[in-house]
């Protein structure tokens, strides 16, 4: 089983945020491919199962927050007794321009706090990733102020293109793996 893990945070006023880019993406794919999400307190996840071209997989998005997305997602692989080749995290990442995407095979959490949770958690930074990327702020917001904004009317087509280009490297990790995907879409 391949497990594709969004992160974001939950609730009504972090939608449609900068940090829950990971949480579209996931949505995207869900659509898609018509898998339903539902809620999971076990896991304390929102997740999805289904089959692309014959491979199962789990989609999944943590509800713990994203300082804590490495609680729920440790909960899923010691259930699923899936190796980390089989995981693939969709996140934000701040240091890349508005929409860029950059697929790695495993790296640094990059000062990522979602990232930082799964890698504390699951004891290795070894598994699949795709960033995508915010900019920065302008002015005098934090990156925490910024993180937590809704995108403008004027970002909002760069970002769907990105969810788009996301899914796109999802259905292709699945099919052909992290090799294929870093050389196609980086």
């Amino acid at each position: 089983m391949r497990n594709v893990v969004g992160l974001g945070n939950p609730g009504r006023e972090y939608t449609h945020t900068r940090h829950n880019i990971g949480f579209l993406v996931i949505d995207e794919f869900a659509k898609r491919h018509k898998i339903r999400l539902t809620a999971n307190k076990s896991f304390k996840a929102l997740i999805g199962k289904g089959v692309l071209d014959d491979e199962q997989i789990m989609l999944i998005k943590p509800m713990t927050y994203m300082n804590n997305s490495g609680i729920s997602v440790r909960n899923i692989i010691n259930y699923t007794r899936e190796s980390f080749d089989k995981l693939l995290v969709v996140c934000d990442d701040l240091h890349l321009p508005l929409g860029k995407i950059r697929v790695r095979g495993e790296g640094s959490g990059g000062g990522h706090k979602g990232l930082n949770s799964l890698m504390a958690n699951l004891d290795t930074q070894a598994f699949s990733r795709i960033r995508i990327g915010l900019g920065q702020p302008v002015g005098s917001k934090t990156n925490t102020e910024f993180v937590l904004e809704k995108f403008t009317a004027e970002e909002k087509e760069v970002v769907e293109l990105a969810i788009t280009r996301a899914t796109d490297v999802v259905a292709c990790w699945i099919d052909h793996g992290i090799n294929r995907c870093m050389n196609q879409f980086n």
